[in-house]
């Protein structure tokens, strides 16, 4: 049941999150390793809030 509340408004897509540690990202192709994963599922990065 709990997962039914976290549902998206209709129309919206899922929110997904990555968390990752400072030493990933020093690794040698990890964001687009993590990247591919996302967009082989289908997830799409939203624009990003963040200036």
């Amino acid at each position: 049941m709990a997962a039914l509340q976290r549902l998206p408004e209709p129309g919206r897509p899922p929110y997904v999150s990555v968390n990752v540690s400072a030493r990933q990202f020093r690794q040698a192709g990890f964001v687009d390793q993590v990247a591919r994963a996302l967009d082989t599922r289908g997830c799409r990065p939203a624009p990003s809030s963040w200036s």
